[in-house]
């Protein structure tokens, strides 16, 4: 009996054994079954059917392969395929309707089109600061950045950085219309490029079509000293609110940025270096709060000797309080992942209270603000009046990037 007994608990562990095993094996094996099955068979069958065709498309090759070497599984797990991938990729560029600059030309007259058309054109959603792009805009923009190879010395990519450059002031514009250093920016990069050997037709056509939209007719004189000294009188302007202890988050990350991108467009290069070499480090610092990060807090203060609970979310999300078992008691430190827009809910519970995790609470806020991660370094005061304390090391509003 006890053998026995002692055989049937070996065949579970075997049973068990057998079973993990197999369901190793089989996630072990869904990636090569993706890739090899599916991912790689792709731009081989249509490479396959586009050479047996006469006169098939072979860009649809190119498209492919390029498609393949990006692929997130691709790059991650199967390297050296996606090495061989990147040469078919450049075998194939210069096969089919044109070469690369060709392609690029076109790409940017396009886009000039949506320019001019005000059906394409990006429309911005002022309440909700949301810029919306036609799905032709975003697969040109798509396209044309995917032609920068990150080698000054190609033709394709200096042309699409200046392309992608001109694009960004053009949003700024719609996102600030009323700003006319923009407008001027726009007005000197169109300037500058009309005499730029290396520019070609269809990026001349691009800046006309720019210049009708802020209605300027034609380029007229580069910038001159009086645009010049405007522009850096406002960067010590700037310079001097960004720095100010006192400054808004939402001045800081949001305004400033787009006004210095437009100064660093009237500034002269070999002239202006410190201010541009600055505005470009503020900027890149500045684009880094955009990413959702995680913080540090400690709460300093409970009233009642009591504890809270908090969930972050997106805009207009409900909280779902299923972190049972987690809550914060005076003292402790939070840790919370937050991106400028999400929401932050805190509930407050008193001693004594019923613990629901947040579902039903002694006291609540909801902080919507699009910054509202400041308004956790310090007092918050709950709906009904209890206040409880925060406290980020050396204070988040001193960690906002300084314009140098």
């Amino acid at each position: 009996i006890v053998r026995s007994r002692r055989l049937n608990v070996l065949r579970r562990i075997a049973g068990f054994v057998a079973a993990v095993s197999i369901v190793w094996i089989v996630l072990y094996s869904l990636p090569f079954m993706i890739h090899f099955g599916g991912l790689l068979r792709s731009p081989q069958r249509i490479e396959s059917k586009v050479l047996k065709e006469v006169g098939g498309d072979r860009q649809a090759v190119y498209n492919a392969y390029r498609s393949y070497s990006n692929n997130w599984l691709v790059g991650k797990m199967f390297s050296e395929y996606q090495a061989q991938a990147k040469r078919m990729k450049e075998i194939y560029s210069g096969i089919g309707p044109g070469s690369d600059v060709e392609k690029l030309d076109d790409m940017i007259a396009q886009l000039a089109g949506v320019v001019g058309n005000e059906e394409t054109q990006p429309k911005y959603e002022q309440a909700k600061k949301n810029l919306i792009r036609s799905e032709l805009n975003e697969r040109l923009l798509y396209e044309i950045k995917a032609m920068r190879a990150g080698d000054e010395k190609e033709v394709t990519d200096r042309r699409a950085g200046r392309v992608l450059y001109l694009w960004r002031l053009y949003e700024q514009c719609i996102k600030n219309p009323t700003d006319a250093a923009i407008q001027d920016s726009i007005w000197t990069q169109v300037d500058a490029d009309a005499k730029n050997t290396d520019c070609s037709n269809a990026e001349r056509e691009m800046g006309k079509a720019l210049l009708r939209v802020i209605d300027k007719s034609s380029p007229q004189s580069s910038s001159t000293r009086q645009t010049v000294d405007a522009s850096l009188g406002a960067y010590e302007d700037l310079k001097s609110r960004i720095n100010d202890e006192k400054a808004e988050p939402e001045f800081v990350l949001g305004e400033a940025v787009a006004n210095l991108e437009a100064i660093s467009g009237t500034l002269m290069r070999g002239v202006h270096d410190k201010q541009i070499s600055a505005i470009s480090s503020f900027v890149a610092e500045a684009k880094q709060w955009e990413k959702r990060r995680t913080y540090s807090f400690r709460l300093l203060s409970v009233p009642d000797d009591g504890h809270i609970h908090y969930e972050v979310t997106e805009p207009g999300e409900n909280p779902r309080w299923n972190k049972a078992g987690t809550q914060y008691m005076q003292g402790e430190k939070i840790d919370l992942e937050w991106q400028p827009g999400d929401e932050i809910h805190i509930a407050f519970d008193a001693a004594g209270a019923e613990e629901q995790w947040g579902k039903s609470s002694t006291d609540m806020i909801v902080l919507r603000d699009t910054y509202a991660l400041f308004e956790m370094d310090g007092f918050v005061t709950l709906l009904k009046g209890n206040r409880i304390q925060f406290s980020y090391k050396g204070g988040l509003r001193q960690q906002l990037p300084k314009l140098k």
